[in-house]
Parts: structure tokens; C-alpha cells; sequence
């Protein structure tokens, strides 16, 4: 499933009226063609990145008021992998787009694949699930002839719901380990015991 979305960060709805120079437009979609709200979508120069703006709830970007010459297009979302439109396995630079003062450019759409998740279950010594454990992913590295496991960046915390389950999402290409910790204090005249 996607991640949630927070509407804080998304553009009005509808793109802007690009009415001065050239414009580039276009949606940023997943990959069953849903739209992809509150995406960033970063537009490259000669110079390097220039300017990124927000995508609408209906997925829709524009970058306006722009000069003639070439550029490329980059769109990104939390819990999706960065893509460059017009890229591809075979060519993940992407595909350039050249503009002339005045063009009115559309139709320039990304499909943003979601990164992998791991989903898993928090289980006592009895087999039983436990709820409410936070879950937290580390990254192993490599480094000459030591191995380390750092935080996983990007990924967060999540605790396990009722059912003992937990889904961490957003993973790049790596190695992971998955780690889980809860503390409780024993109590009780009947032996009532927590986890530590």
C-alpha cells in the first residue's frame, strides 16, 4: 500500500497558469496510475537543480516562467524511489527535454515504483504476539573488514499492532537488519511477568 500522505506539503489544486516564458508540465503517478499527491518535482539545468515545486491531489506539476534551453525533470516522495522522467533500467540519467521561449510543454508524466517493504510479527517466548513494540530497521555496511549496522535512514519506527504485526516501508537497494525492543517492569502477586 502507499504511504499515508500529509496535504501540508501539496500544491492548490489544479496547476498554476503558466503565463510568462516556457513551461514544462505534467503528473506524477504510481505505478497502477494513481496519482501521487505532495510529490517533489525537481527541474535540472545545465547548472543543476533550479527549482522544485509540490504536485497537486490529482498528481499535476508545472514548472513556469522558464528560459529557452534543455532540462530534465526528477520527481520523488517519501516511500517511493526517486525517478527522472523518461528513465529506465537501461538509462537512468532519463530523457532531456528542450524548450524554446513561449513552448507550453504537457504530457511530461513520471511513474514513481514504491520501495520495497518488510513486513513481519513480534512473538513472546510462548508464541504469543506482542503489541506495541517498536520496530526499527539498521542498514549493514561495509567498511574495509568491518561490518556495522547503523540506523537505517529514512525508514523510522513503527510499533506492532495487535497482532504482533509491524510494516516498515521506503527501503532503498541494501542489507538490512530488523531489530525490536520493549521494556516492562515484573509485577504482580502471581508472578506477572513483562518483557525486557
Amino acid at each position: 500500500d502507499p504511504p499515508p500522505d500529509s496535504d501540508a506539503d501539496c500544491a492548490p489544486d489544479g496547476p498554476a497558469d503558466p503565463s510568462a516564458a516556457a513551461s514544462i508540465a505534467g503528473r506524477v503517478l504510481d505505478p497502477s496510475g494513481r496519482p501521487i499527491p505532495c510529490a517533489g518535482v525537481r527541474l535540472h539545468g545545465a547548472s543543476g537543480p533550479i527549482l522544485t515545486v509540490s504536485t497537486d491531489r490529482e498528481g499535476r506539476y508545472v514548472h513556469a516562467g522558464l528560459s529557452a534551453g534543455a532540462y530534465t525533470i526528477q520527481a520523488e516522495k517519501q516511500g517511493y524511489a526517486n525517478r527522472r522522467h523518461g528513465s529506465g533500467a537501461g538509462d537512468p540519467r532519463g530523457k532531456g527535454i528542450t524548450v524554446r521561449r513561449g513552448d507550453r510543454v504537457s504530457g511530461i508524466d513520471i511513474v514513481l515504483p514504491l520501495r520495497p517493504a518488510i513486513t513481519g510479527r513480534v512473538l513472546d517466548d510462548l508464541g504469543e504476539p506482542v503489541s506495541g513494540v517498536p520496530v526499527r530497521a539498521f542498514e549493514i555496511r561495509q567498511t574495509g573488514d568491518l561490518t556495522m549496522a547503523v540506523y537505517a535512514p529514512g525508514i523510522g519506527v513503527r510499533s506492532t499492532d495487535d497482532d504482533g504485526r509491524y510494516r516498515l516501508f521506503g527501503f532503498p537497494p541494501g542489507r538490512y537488519l530488523i531489530g525490536a525492543s520493549f521494556d516492562a517492569a515484573v509485577s504482580g502477586p502471581d508472578g506477572v511477568y513483562g518483557y525486557m
